[in-house]
């Protein structure tokens, strides 16, 4: 599942719930919201700051990602999960950056 650029706040709040294979109302239970909180947003309304930084924090994405066209993982999450990668793996995702990194470097854009 992926949702558009454009997609709103409770489209990708309910993307990342099932990435995490939770319901919104247990996220919400979790991180001490109101019942409905998230999950009931309204079109246009906006959370507060530190709500969001929360969930940033929670989903393991930069805020910005939750309201506009942003990228969805920060650095640290992606080092994180870099980090946690057996040897093999770590070698294996290296040697697929680099041919990405020839591919992408000859191109035109």
């Amino acid at each position: 599942m992926e949702t558009s650029p454009n997609a709103s706040f409770q489209e990708r709040f309910l993307e990342l719930a099932t990435i995490i294979q939770k319901r919104p109302e247990e996220i919400e239970r979790e991180l001490g919201y109101s019942k409905g909180m998230l999950s009931n947003l309204k079109k246009g309304e906006k959370l507060p700051e530190e709500v969001m930084k929360e969930l940033g924090g929670y989903f393991k994405v930069s805020p910005d990602y939750l309201v506009e066209k942003a990228w969805p993982y920060s650095e640290e999450a992606i080092e994180s999960y870099f980090e946690s990668l057996p040897p093999y793996y770590k070698a294996k995702m290296c040697a697929l950056c680099q041919s990405w990194s020839r591919k992408y470097s000859q191109k035109k854009y």
